[in-house]
């Protein structure tokens, strides 16, 4: 697990708001079967004391309560090596204010995994003796 901080910057070819690529630090070894997870920071809770960060998965919507039915949703792409976050939007996100673009933390999580080799079918799996079936009368 590690954080990071980004500003966006409009990419006129997508037409959404890119971070920079952040490589992974060298000390967490990824492998291209290993599953990343992105949160973002988004304030803290002030009724505990002393106040705790509030992290959001992405992907995530943000819905404007102008009327307007605008919204923007953060999300990321990634590699093995690499982690790129996003914002798109419903409308010209390149208007989008500092406030959403700018010094957005983010805390990345890499859960180790691997490939599923085996090629079971729904009845394999049912017929498991490790899986119970309960059935419930209506």
């Amino acid at each position: 697990v590690f954080e990071t901080t980004v500003d966006f910057q409009f990419d006129s070819q997508s037409q959404s708001l890119t971070s920079a690529f952040i490589e992974f630090p060298s000390n967490i070894e990824v492998f291209e079967s290993d599953v990343v997870l992105a949160y973002q920071f988004i304030g803290q809770d002030p009724i505990i004391d002393p106040p705790a960060d509030i992290w959001v998965q992405l992907p995530r919507s943000q819905f404007f309560n102008d009327g307007t039915g605008e919204f923007i949703e953060y999300s990321f792409n990634h590699t093995f090596f690499d982690i790129q976050f996003v914002i798109d939007g419903n409308f010209d996100v390149s208007t989008l204010g500092t406030e959403f673009t700018n010094d957005q933390a983010f805390r990345v999580a890499i859960v180790p995994a691997e490939f599923a080799t085996a090629d079971l079918t729904m009845n394999d799996i049912m017929s498991n003796s490790e899986i119970e079936v309960i059935n419930r009368e209506k």
